[in-house]
């Protein structure tokens, strides 16, 4: 797996899975074998391992990506990527299978200028329904489209070329969408009292260690988590609504991080 690339520093500290970016030595060794202090690093154990930290993602990992395909199939050749590849081509690249928006912000994009085009479709694919919510499940997504929403915007310096790319596929966007992660809509709209009243099978004796990420905790301000919408405690009460016990944890709005039930 490439170095920088999310998980991929993943390994087992001491018989439990982690993330060696985000462990501290002196916590590693207290977990160590009583008394000893060592701290034993191991590769992964769901990938064969080919010589010493190394796995071999492709013999398991990314054989299942390329069997499911998730990525779309061009018919005609793309352009090269970089910082001349123009939004509009771009677009004509990536035709859409389906009128439904994407399943991931566009952040990976070298030309800032595409990335918030491309993302300025899925919102303008995404008007064509109800014309009101972007509803979001991964924190990356929502601080993608929450950056790229602003930048949507009249005064944005690249909202008018944005538009004029968009126009190529007859689209048009009008920043009025309202973006929201699914956490907010369980709790702010759906509420916690009616999670509970759907518990069949209570979580009591479940220890579950919340993790946000980044992207859906911060910026505060542009995601509007004041004290009236604390919903960077959101996912603690989700765990806790169906009887599940929260344990913090200091890397719980990390932006890299392993966590797990307990």
């Amino acid at each position: 797996m490439p170095a920088g690339e999310l998980g991929s520093c993943g390994v087992r500290i001491n018989d439990k899975p982690g993330m060696a970016c985000h462990s501290q030595l002196q916590r590693a060794a207290q977990a160590g074998p009583e008394g000893s202090r060592v701290i034993t690093v191991e590769p992964m154990g769901n990938m064969p391992a080919i010589r010493h930290l190394i796995v071999d993602v492709d013999a398991v990992h990314w054989k299942k990506i390329q069997r499911v395909t998730p990525w779309l199939i061009n018919k005609e050749s793309a352009p090269a990527r970089g910082p001349d590849r123009s939004p509009a081509a771009a677009l004509r690249a990536q035709p859409v299978r389906q009128r439904l928006p994407a399943a991931q912000g566009r952040s990976s994009e070298h030309n800032q200028e595409l990335a918030d085009t491309l993302n300025a479709r899925t919102f303008a694919l995404a008007q064509q329904t109800d014309g009101e919510l972007m509803l979001n499940i991964c924190s990356t997504c929502h601080g993608r489209r929450s950056s790229a929403s602003s930048a949507s915007t009249p005064t944005s310096p690249t909202a008018s070329r944005s538009a004029a790319s968009l126009q190529s596929e007859g689209l048009s966007y009008q920043p009025a969408l309202t973006n929201k992660n699914f956490l907010w809509l369980l709790v702010e709209e759906i509420g916690l009292p009616a999670v509970q009243a759907k518990v069949v099978r209570p979580l009591a004796g479940l220890r579950a260690g919340p993790f946000y990420g980044c992207y859906v905790v911060r910026p505060m301000d542009q995601l509007r988590i004041d004290d009236d919408h604390p919903r960077h405690r959101y996912l603690h009460w989700v765990i806790e609504a169906p009887g599940g016990t929260v344990v913090d944890s200091a890397g719980v709005y990390s932006a890299a991080a392993f966590r797990s039930s307990r």
